[in-house]
This record gives structure tokens, sequence and C-alpha cells, in this order.
């Protein structure tokens, strides 16, 4: 029955959306008076995402299709531990957190597919779980604010080596409407403009942090405090665990929301419902789902199964996160650097490179002596222009009227080689090396963690694939500094040459022999033989992945240290026989391949494979609970029995919590609404209650106990100063959604099956109902959702259980419309933790929305 205080919800705002929505029964914020709507402007368009406040403003709107797929849908929403983090699932299958901020993407995390299902099936669910940090009060204070790095690691020597430079950031590009427009009204796209590579991508990595690699962070727009030290890290989501699910029978994990676990498979029957977490002893998911048989749903248990993961409860794991973090970054920073030095040498993104400027000078030169001659060589006569100081007829013509032989021809022509080469020169030496030393370093640890099997053997990695990465990464470390030697000659040669073009250009303007010549003869012709038409850098860019050994670029030294004894003496005895500088061998390399551009792409591929490898490993060691294994044939049996599918109520909640006080015991709560077409006996639509018990015993026995209770879907219109109503004083109510509040009360909305009747949103007690012991044979095998209902209805068509009116605490009339139809199908989201006791309800038609708060007072209502 209906108490005295039903004016105690507050209508605190009321929205006419003007796109058809959804709301989602996870949309509330837990720690902010926020919810989220999801809309999509037509069947051809991928959905929308907006965040509003309770007072119904609405603070940011996001496109959430990024332009992967037009037809993309959202499919579930969850909420960080931190509370500033939205993370949303999507069909096709994929996952991708937003900031609470402004709805931007910060981070997309594939679903990559497993061997038994080549294609994921399509998400469910997601739940995000905060993990608390142990600390051990006796452990001495980290004085050296050292964290958990482990001192003497690789990541603890990257942290004292100085930052390599950063790049530019153009993983999120600003156009004139991101920066001009209002950002309440300005619907943005979230998707990454630069994708990443997909080997990158789908890198296991915990969330960015340049710094834990030796990178310095790029400034971001709106940075003005380069100099102040950063804030403290929020360390709420450490040790998080991220777990989303999907059709096919997957729980798909992720650390911290980022860096995946793997994924466990419960069976293609399985299809997950709910899920919760022990934070005692090692992680522990509480499963409940529902088993399929065929194409109807057969099953839907009651007594929690559970899966561990006993490595998340070691510091292996997290150990093997960092460094492939670590790993991560710097492969990163070394592709980028390496892409950014061949675009600057043969071009790229529309722009043309160093290396086009010498080829147009010959293309031109050539071009100029086909109108002379039939005998085309541009290096002949440069040649002959050096040694001689006579130049033919067409490169005479040439260096008069060519626009890249003018003043400013010349002067952009040694600006843009110029530049290109000492890009070369300092990215090698500076950037490419210094980064594939780090990574050798991690690469190091990597291998040594073979060496103990019994911390690192369920991870699987290979020393054979290490090994080879390292060998990699040494070839990329050797290339590198030639590179930057090669840069640096080359950049010496060019540079006399176009003194020497300078010089003959200004001769044939001005013949009186006034230009002194300054540039280096024998130099020039170098540059002209190996520089200007074909130069050596190229390799560095072209051609297949290198595989030599480093030895091989030493100059082999066969004189014993006697010989060389000797022959000092000699000259000692005889200077006249010592030439400088000496005469040395030089060994022959043209043959080597040295394109460090493919080299980097396989070191990409080959250490991506091996920290792929050890991330899945919690997943494969993960142990699922012995009793899915007995639904499984349960359901099998019934199957081949041909029994009738039992198909689920058309509305089923949960909640579940664990004693505090006993590790183990849980309480669950259910409430099912059963239509009254579904019992005989019935004149209204009923809810069922069932509270189940789960106590751990001695020896992993487990005593389960349920209690049920029947509520009759009515609501009293009478007199509330009568004691005892009538029966005429009670009418039917239809429920449309409900959920749970907190430990105490429900949340209904609905509308009483008059005509006309305004839609209602109540607060109904549950906790101090009269509840019913089921007998435990009804249930020991299998216990099953169906079955209790089942079991729940036999007693009340026996009047063995009573059923009573909903106990209403308190009642709101909604704003909502009246029309036909516009009831049917509303959603509901609620938040009831303590300072949040809130609650949104969306009409059936998904045009109307409307805030409430479950704890308001009188006197602001009447306001």
């Amino acid at each position: 029955m209906e108490a005295e205080s039903s004016s105690a919800i507050v209508s605190l705002a009321y929205v006419r959306l003007q796109l058809k929505s959804r709301l989602l029964s996870t949309a509330c914020c837990p720690d902010k008076d926020l919810v989220v709507i999801i809309s999509r402007t037509g069947t051809n368009a991928g959905d929308k995402m907006s965040l509003w406040k309770m007072q119904g403003s609405k603070k940011w709107e996001v496109e959430t299709g990024g332009g992967l797929d037009e037809h993309e849908e959202i499919t579930a929403l969850g909420w960080s531990p931190d509370g500033q983090t939205i993370v949303v699932t999507h069909n096709p299958p994929r996952i991708t957190l937003h900031s609470i901020q402004d709805g931007s993407e910060e981070r997309s995390l594939p679903i990559s597919p497993i061997l038994l299902h080549p294609s994921p099936s399509r998400l469910t669910g997601v739940w995000w779980f905060k993990q608390e940090r142990k600390t051990d009060k006796n452990a001495l204070p980290d004085m050296f604010r050292r964290g958990d790095v482990v001192t003497g690691s690789a990541l603890s020597i990257l942290r004292t080596l100085p930052l390599l430079d950063p790049l530019q950031d153009d993983t999120l590009p600003l156009n004139a409407a991101d920066l001009f427009a209002f950002q309440g009204n300005h619907t943005r796209p979230t998707s990454k403009a630069s994708g990443l590579p997909d080997n990158i991508a789908s890198w296991p990595a915990l969330p960015a942090d340049p710094l834990a690699a030796s990178i310095k962070p790029s400034p971001r727009p709106g940075d003005n405090r380069p100099g102040e030290e950063l804030d403290e890290k929020d360390l709420t989501n450490v040790d998080s665990v991220l777990v989303a699910a999907d059709i096919g029978g997957r729980l798909h994990c992720f650390l911290d929301g980022s860096y995946p676990l793997g994924a466990v498979t419960l069976g293609p029957s399985c299809e997950v419902k709910s899920l919760m977490s022990r934070n005692e002893g090692p992680f522990e998911l509480l499963v409940h789902a529902e088993f399929k048989a065929g194409d109807a749903y057969v099953f839907n248990n009651v007594a929690p199964f559970s899966v561990q993961l006993p490595l998340l409860g070691t510091k292996a794991v997290r150990r093997v996160a960092e460094n492939s973090s670590a790993a991560r970054e710097l492969t990163w920073y070394i592709m980028r650097v390496v892409k950014e030095m061949r675009n600057s040498w043969f071009g790229g993104e529309g722009l043309d490179g160093a290396r086009e400027m010498n080829l147009n000078y010959v293309r031109g030169l050539e071009e100029r002596q086909t109108r002379y001659s039939s005998d085309v060589n541009p290096v002949f006569d440069l040649t002959c222009l050096l040694t001689t100081g006579k130049s033919s007829p067409a490169l005479s013509d040439f260096n008069q009227t060519g626009d890249q032989t003018s003043d400013r021809g010349l002067q952009k022509w040694e600006s843009m080689v110029g530049e290109a080469l000492l890009k070369l020169r300092d990215y090698s030496e500076k950037r490419v090396a210094p980064a594939c030393q780090r990574l050798h370093l991690i690469l190091e640890e990597v291998r040594g963690w073979s060496l103990l099997p019994q911390l690192y053997g369920s991870f699987e990695i290979s020393v054979e694939e290490i090994d080879e990465c390292l060998n990699l990464a040494a070839q990329a470390i050797v290339l590198a500094s030639w590179l930057a030697a090669v840069a640096r000659q080359e950049l010496f040669r060019f540079t006399e040459f176009m003194l020497f073009l300078r010089y003959e250009t200004g001769r044939l303007s001005s013949p009186d022999g006034t230009h002194v010549p300054r540039h280096d003869i024998l130099e020039v012709n170098e540059y002209l033989m190996s520089g200007l038409a074909a130069s050596s850098i190229d390799k560095w860019f072209i051609g297949p992945v290198p595989h030599f050994s480093p030895g091989l670029l030493a100059t082999p030294h066969t004189d014993s240290l006697r010989t060389s004894i000797d022959r000092a003496r000699q000259f000692l005895a005889d200077p006249s026989n010592l030439t400088w500088p000496p005469i040395t061998r030089r060994k022959d390399l043209s043959h080597l391949d040295r394109n460090i551009d493919a080299l980097v792409q396989e070191l990409t591929i080959r250490c991506q494979q091996v920290f792929d490898r050890a991330a899945s490993a919690a997943a494969r060691k993960a142990i699922v609970d012995p009793s899915l294994h007995n639904i499984v044939r349960f359901i099998e049996k019934k199957a081949s029995e041909g029994s009738d599918a039992v198909r689920p109520a058309p509305l089923i909640r949960t909640r579940a919590e664990c004693d505090a006080s006993t590790p183990g015991n849980l309480t669950e709560h259910m409430v099912v609404r059963l239509p009254r077409q579904e019992v005989p006996s019935a004149k209204c639509d009923l809810l069922c209650m069932a509270r189940s018990k789960q106590c751990h015993e001695g020896n992993s026995r487990t005593s389960l106990r349920i209690d049920v209770a029947i509520l009759e879907c009515r609501q009293w219109h009478g007199d509330a100063s009568t004691d005892v109503p009538e029966e005429n004083a009670f009418e039917n109510f239809h429920v449309h959604d409900l959920d749970f509040f907190d430990a105490q009360s429900l949340v209904i909305v609905g509308r009483s099956e008059a005509s006309g009747a305004p839609s209602v949103i109540t607060m109904v007690d549950y906790a101090d109902l009269s509840y019913h012991e089921l007998d435990e044979r009804s249930y020991v095998n299998a216990p099953s959702k169906e079955d209790i209902v089942a079991e729940t209805i036999g007693l009340l068509e026996r009047n063995q259980l009573a059923s009573v009116p909903m106990p209403i605490r308190k009642r709101l009339t909604l704003k909502q419309s009246r029309r036909v139809g516009s009831g049917s199908g509303m959603s509901l989201s609620v938040n009831g933790r303590p300072g949040r006791r809130i609650a949104c309800v969306l009409d059936g038609a998904g045009n109307e929305l409307e805030m409430v708060d479950m704890e308001g007072e009188e006197e602001e209502e009447a306001d």
C-alpha cells in the first residue's frame, strides 16, 4: 500500500528530444548527476551519444561510429572506477573509451577473433571492476617515488636516461569547426583522423605513458605550464579489470581498461547476463548467464558460477604489461621518426621530397640536351665543366635559363636538400638509434624472463623469437648510426656541389673573372658520381628487409700484435716508408641491404607477436567453475530428451552483494515480471521476488537457500486515511520497466490500465517483505530462474503462498504524454548510491526524457 509520503519524489527536468533515443540501464554516472542518452538520426546512420545534466541541459554530443561503419550501433556502456571515462561497446564488435569532459575518444580496443570463432560475436554487456590496491603497512615509504618499478629493471634504467625528443601529436587534429563552434551544440566525430597501423593498434598496452619509455610527451594544445610539475597521477583505475561479454559465450578482459588479457571461453550456448567480482583472494568473476539449446533459451542459473584469473594476483602480469607498453611506445616512436625521415627524402602525403630536387635538375638537363644532340649524359657534361671549366651549349643554356639554377631556385634547392640531410643525420643519431637501444634493453629483460619459469613460464615467451627481435633491434641501431655517417658525408658533398653551381652560374651571368672558385673539386666529383642522379641514402628506404651480422661491417684485421710492433719499429727506423694517411683496405658493403624502414616494420611485427601471446596468458590460465560443465551437460540432456524449452520471463532484474563480514557469502535478490497470462489465477500482473543466500562451508562445500514472495501489480487510489482499504480501491498497474535502487527499494515505472492514465514512477520496498522459503528438493540439482518462477507459481496456485499488493512507499506522476503507445517500452536508469538518489525515465517513443530526484522534499515539488 502507498504511504503518506507519496510526494517525496521530485521532478528535476523534463526534456523533449529531437531524435529517437535509447536509455540503457547503466546510463547514470555512478558518482555524478549525469546521464548518457543514445540517439540515431536514421536507419542508415550510426549512433550518437550525448551527456546530459540532471537539470536538463546537454553537455556534449558526439558521433561514435567514427566513419568506420555507418550502421554501427551501441550495444552497452559502463563507467570507469574513477568516473572520468565512459566505456562503450559497439556492433560490429569493438570497445571505445570516451572522456566524460567532452566525449572525445581516448582509446579504441579492437576485439580480436579467436581460432575457434573466426568472426567475433555481438557484444552484449560491459563491466569495469575496481580492484583495491593492497598496501603493506609495515613497508618503508617510497621516498624516491619509484612506484612499483623494480630497481635495476629495464624500466628503472629508462627513467635515468635523457628523454627522447617529442614528436608532433597528430592523433587529435583540430579543424575550424572544433576551434570556433560552441561546445554544447557542436556534434563532433570521436574517431582519430590518422589511424594507427594494425600492429600498433593491436599491440597490448596499458594507457599511454611516454615518460615510462623515456620519451618526452608531445605538447598538447592549451598546455601553458611547460615548466611546472604535473599533478600526481590518479591511481583509481590501476589494477582495475574491464570485462566485455559477447553473445558467443566469451569474456574479453582488459587490465586498467586497456591492456588485453585475452578471452575466456565459457561456451557457445552461454550468454552472460550479469557479472560481479570478489575483491578478496585472487581475481574472481561471478557469472549469471542464459544457456540455450537451439534457438530457445532453456536455463538461467540462480547460483552464479565463478571464473578465476589467478595470474592477476601476481606482480608478473603488471611487469609484462608495463614492458609491453614501453616497447610499444618506443616502436611506435621509431616508426613515426623513420616515416618522417622517408617523407623528407622521398616525399609523401602530397609533398615533394629532397630527392626529387636533384632528379628535377637531372631531368631538366636531359631534356635540354635532347634539343642540341642525341647524346644525353648530364653527369658527363657536369664532369667536363668541373675538370676543364668548359661547358657544353646545352649545359650553359640550362644553367642560364633554368628556374632551378636561378638565385631563388638554388636557394630553395639548397635549403630543401640541406634540411633533409640534416634531419636524416640528427634523427638517425639522436632519435632512432637511442630509441632502438632502449627497445633492445627491454627485450633483453624479457629474454631473461625465460630463465624464471616459475614466475613467467605461463606467459609462453619464446627465446628464439626474442633473439630474433634482439637481432633486428641491433641491426636497426647499426643502420641508424651508419645512416647518420652517410648523411653527414652527403651533406658536406652537397654543400660543395652547390658552391660549384653558384660559381658556374655566376660566371655565366657576369664573365668578368671576378668570381673565385671555393668548391672542392674532388668532393664535387664524388657527389656527381654517387649523389646527384642516384644517392646511396636511397638504400635506407628501398629494398628488402636487411639480414646481416653487425660484424660484417668491420674491416678484417689479420695482423698479430708482434707483426704490428715490428712494423712500427721499421717506420721509426726509416720514416720515409711511412705514408699518411695510411693506405687501408675499404670493405665493399654495396651488396648489403639496408632498408631501415622495412627493418622497423619487421621488428614491429615480431615484437607485437611476442607480447600479444604473453598478454593472453591470463585468459589461458583462467579457472572456470566445474558447475558450468554440469549445467551444460544438464541442458544437453534436456535437449536430447526433447523437453519443451522454457523461455525466460519478459523482464528480470538482479542485485547481488557480498557479505563483508564473512568472505565468500553472497546474497542476491531477483525480481521477475509475470504477465497475468502466465498465471491462471492472477487478476493482474505479478512480480516474483526471490532472495538467494549462498554460504561457503567447510571443504569448499556451498549451501544455497532461496526465499520467494509475490507482489501484485496494483496501486491504491483510495483515501489515504482509510486503515483497511477496500478491494475496489485498487487498480491494476502495468509495469513497463523496473530496477533495484538500493538494498531496500525497487524503482518501478508504468501506468494504470485505465484509459488515459498518466505514467508514474514509484518506489517499492522489498527488504521487509514476508518471504517464503522454498523446499531444497525443488532446486537441489541445477537451480534455474525458470524453476524458481515455476515453483513459486505452483505455490501460489496451491494457496501455499499469498500474494500482496506492492508496498509503494512514494510515487510521482510523470510529465510524459498520455498518448496511446507512449508508455509501452519505457526505459529506466537509476542511481541509488549514497549521495546520488536519482532516476531517469525515457518514454516508449524515445522522445521524452524526465529526470527525477528520488529523495526530494515536498517544498521543492510545490515550488
